[in-house]
This record gives C-alpha cells, structure tokens and sequence, in this order.
C-alpha cells in the first residue's frame, strides 16, 4: 500500500511569524511615541511653570556659588569666604549697674540719715547750730594700737571740711597700767591742713577730755575738761563733735565738755590712738557707729 502522502508546513509558519513580527513592531511603535510625547510635555511644564523654574535657577545658582567656593580666584580673600555675611548677635554679658547699686546703699543708709537728721534738726531748733542744710555719711569703724608715749598716731578719712557734727561711740584700753597709762586715748584730729597744723580732740583714761592744737609745729593744750566717769581697765563713752565757723563744741555722754573757739578752715579728719604706755599692745582704740553731718553745700 502506497503512503499517503503529506501536506507541505513551510509556507504557514512563515506566516506566522511575519504577523507576529509585525505585530510587536506596531506595539514598540505605540511605546515609543507614548514616551516621547510623555518626555516633551514634562518638558514643556518644567520651562512653563514659574515656581519649578525659579528652583531649578536656584539649584544651579547654589550649585555655581558652591563651586566658587571650593575653587575661589586669587582676589578673594580666605576670610571673605569664610565669614558669614549676616552678623551673628551675641548677648551682651550682664554688667553691674553702678548707679543702682549706690542707690541700693544709699536706701540702707535711710534710717540712720533720718536718725541724723532729727539730731540735726534738734540742734538747730535749740540754737546750737545756726545751719540744718548740709549732707550725711556713715564712716567705717576705726580700729588702731599705739605703743609710742613720744607722738601721736593719726589715721586719716577720705573727708576734708570744715563745719561739720560728727557722733560716734569710742572704747578704749591699756595693756597695762604702767607708765603715763592715765593719759592713754583716742581722738579726733580736725582742720588738718598740708602743713602740719591741726586741732584734736581726745579722751584718756583719767576720765577727763583734752583739746591740742598745733600751729607752725607748736603743740598747744587749749584745755583739759572736767573728769567724767569711765573704766580705768577698759574706757568707752560716746560722743558728739560740733565744729562750726569759730567755734568748737565737744560732747560726753551727752554732756558738754568743751566750748572753745578756733580759727575756721577746711581741713583733713583723722583718728589718732595717745598711747601712755609702752608694754605689750600699748593703747588700742575703737571707734564705730561714725555717722557724719557735713554743714552747709559749698564745703
């Protein structure tokens, strides 16, 4: 028996894959032009719309600055580049207010300038002064030893006048009660001028009070007070100056004790220490609660 004979495949295989090629060839040509025209509207909205172009002329200014920056020409200064234009704000560091502060001493200072005052205007109301106008101020404590029987020891203040009213409160002692130990004191030197004359004032341990003064290096004892009661061992009292014009007032536990007359001059205030006696510490003074009424505006 004769085969069958069979049918050629050839010619529909090519045609298959001729459609199929074709087929993928319209869809890559779809793709393409899907993208392209994808591509040309991004484009075309990145240059139309305004914000995005600004960015972008940022971008590349900040681009084009930073590249100046690592690569800067020889006319820039390395300082130029590197400090930053905006100035930086520092605080300022907190200082002390000196006005304040003064004014803030000055308040502690209110009731003793009132205490001061009223003395003050107590004096005046009775006659003993003929001027209430004048400044207060309040001393430092004064503390000083002596153990020279041959001179006076002085320590000066910052004040120089002339009419003033000066209180305080004053002790006083010996090492031991040798020597002229009786005469031993403390005092106050007024009207001092750069020449070496003075008035002072001093109390001792003999219970009484005396008034020197010097002129042209003479000492003169202008007068010896009447004895007031005090501690041989240890003496304390307090007392009341009053110098105004010519005339000088010296108070003792609110009694007076001196009533003199002197010449009127702007001079140094000082503290002195009158030592009688030479062993151990001498004569040591302390004299607080200073509180001081310069008379007058023009002192």
């Amino acid at each position: 028996m004769d085969p069958m004979p069979q049918k050629p495949i050839i010619k529909p295989l090519l045609w298959t894959a001729f459609i199929f090629a074709a087929l993928i060839g319209c869809m890559m040509l779809i793709f393409l032009s899907t993208t392209v025209g994808t591509a040309y509207s991004i484009s075309a909205w990145l240059t139309s719309t305004p914000q995005v172009s600004a960015l972008i002329y940022r971008t590349e200014t900040l681009n084009a600055t930073q590249l100046a920056l690592a690569q800067p020409s020889e006319t820039v200064s390395p300082a130029a580049v590197l400090l930053s234009p905006t100035p930086i704000a520092i605080p300022a560091t907190p200082t002390v207010d000196a006005a304040a502060l003064k004014q803030t001493e000055a308040a502690q200072l209110t009731p003793m300038a009132a205490d001061m005052q009223d003395v003050i205007n107590n004096l005046y109301k009775n006659r003993v002064i003929t001027n209430n106008s004048g400044s207060f101020f309040h001393l430092p404590d004064y503390v000083g030893q002596s153990t020279d029987p041959t001179s006076f020891k002085f320590t000066a203040t910052d004040m120089a006048l002339s009419d003033f009213v000066l209180s305080a409160d004053v002790n006083w002692q010996v090492d031991n009660l040798a020597g002229e130990w009786a005469e031993s004191g403390c005092g106050i030197v007024f009207r001092a001028d750069e020449m070496g004359n003075y008035y002072m004032i001093y109390l001792s341990l003999d219970g009484r009070g005396r008034m020197i003064r010097k002129v042209d290096g003479t000492t003169v004892l202008l007068g010896r007070s009447t004895i007031y009661d005090v501690d041989r061992n240890n003496g304390q009292a307090k007392f009341m100056l009053i110098v105004e014009g010519n005339r000088v007032r010296y108070f003792v536990n609110d009694k007076i004790k001196f009533d003199k007359y002197g010449s009127p001059q702007i001079g140094k205030l000082e503290w002195t220490v009158v030592s009688g006696n030479k062993y151990g510490f001498g004569t040591q003074c302390h004299i607080s609660n200073i509180n001081l009424w310069k008379m007058g505006s023009n002192q």
